[in-house]
């Protein structure tokens, strides 16, 4: 989806919390999702609907975000 809305090719490089941190991350950030990882943390659209919310889908946040969203 990326890709498409771009008009050229994105692809995903797994990375270290290190890494992370390096490339000016906060490191609170980086370890709540390193902690999500482990506890393997879903989302919960049932939850969010009790406060009226409905989860985005992806190509809803690309077309949100396509002009902040950029390649490396």
């Amino acid at each position: 989806m990326l890709s498409e809305a771009h008009g050229r090719e994105f692809r995903y490089v797994q990375t270290t919390p290190d890494d992370l941190i390096a490339r000016g991350h906060h490191p609170g950030w980086v370890a709540k999702q390193v902690w999500y990882g482990e506890v393997n943390h879903r989302a919960r659209p049932a939850d969010s609907a009790v406060f009226g919310l409905r989860p985005r889908t992806f190509t809803e946040f690309l077309a949100a975000h396509a002009d902040t969203i950029r390649s490396s």
